[in-house]
């Protein structure tokens, strides 16, 4: 994808869901666009805005000018580390096995004056905790190596469905709508699971929608993905993502068959159990059992394969009651 058409699909965005707050300085030094093309996408009509006589930019459109350029950046190091891990998935010839893989949970901070609180954690659920209990460690059993005999009817079907659409960081109020999913062509992990899971079963497939963690060093990071139900088993599979590396890191050996590898990949915190629109018409997924509570975001650890694995940002939440 060159640039003219990068900023294209950026300004495909209204300037009114803009967050102009980075200036050229911070572009260069968290995502890795010099002064020479920074000018460059402006005289392509890069949205900007003058504040003092500076200019600053939308981060959502630096993230996306940055990964399609491959430019060094710590967003595009996760994204390496990502392809890393498919490709050691793909060269897996073992039949499924499973890993214990723990979750901690930090609660030394004096967060909330409740003697317990309640916890969003892999394949459990919401569990009640005990604060004094720190740090607190969940072990679960986790599938490195899903089965691999999913019809390539079904795989071409799913491909079918995002062969259209251009994976691209874009903001929450337009993330979850389907229709501008289709007409802009453009989406990331949230909004594509909803049109995968939704797709999968207008063709009679089993699906579910998953929010979790991604993974893979040098840290994991929250993320949407879908599940089909095949086979007698869940299997998750993301061909947006694949799409992606392949396109944006020359992941060209990543083939249409490496969907099926990512439940070593991904791990499950929760199901989407429904939408909502919030006061402005913008909708949202919702959990159910988390539905009108207020929350404290923290930071998890993963531990795998005896690595931890920092999270990039709060992906469990506890309920202060």
């Amino acid at each position: 994808m060159d640039i003219k058409e990068i900023i294209e699909n950026l300004k495909k965005t209204p300037d009114s869901l803009r967050n102009f707050n980075t200036d050229a300085s911070s572009a260069q030094s968290k995502f890795g666009i010099t002064e020479t093309l920074l000018n460059q996408l402006i005289a392509y009509e890069l949205p900007y805005d003058i504040e003092n006589e500076t200019k600053y930019f939308d981060e959502y459109d630096l993230s996306n000018i940055s990964l399609y350029c491959k430019l060094p950046s710590i967003q595009n190091l996760a994204i390496r580390s990502w392809i890393n891990t498919v490709r050691l998935l793909s060269e897996t010839v073992m039949p499924p096995t499973q890993a214990l893989i723990e979750y901690k949970i930090d609660l030394s901070e004096d967060i909330t004056t409740k003697k317990n609180v309640d916890i969003l954690t892999p394949n459990k659920g919401k569990v009640t905790v005990s604060v004094r209990n720190t740090p607190i460690i969940f072990s679960t059993k986790h599938t490195l190596v899903p089965i691999k005999n999913i019809s390539n009817s079904i795989i071409k079907s799913i491909i079918e469905i995002v062969s259209s659409i251009n994976f691209f960081l874009i903001p929450e109020s337009l993330r979850w709508n389907i229709e501008r999913i289709n007409s802009a062509g453009l989406s990331e992990c949230g909004g594509a699971s909803r049109l995968l899971c939704i797709e999968a079963q207008k063709r009679g497939i089993e699906a579910r929608q998953q929010f979790g963690l991604l993974l893979a060093k040098p840290f994991s990071t929250g993320h949407f993905w879908v599940e089909l139900y095949i086979n007698n088993e869940w299997c998750a599979v993301d061909p947006l993502l694949i799409k992606m590396l392949s396109l944006t890191h020359r992941g060209q050996h990543l083939s249409s068959h490496d969907i099926l590898l990512l439940n070593g990949l991904f791990l499950p915190l929760a199901t989407i159990d429904s939408y909502e629109k919030d006061r402005y018409g913008f909708e949202y997924p919702v959990l159910d059992h988390f539905k009108g509570l207020n929350y404290y975001p923290i930071n998890p650890i993963v531990t795998a394969q005896k690595q931890e694995i920092p999270v990039s940002f709060p992906t469990s939440f506890i309920q202060i009651n």
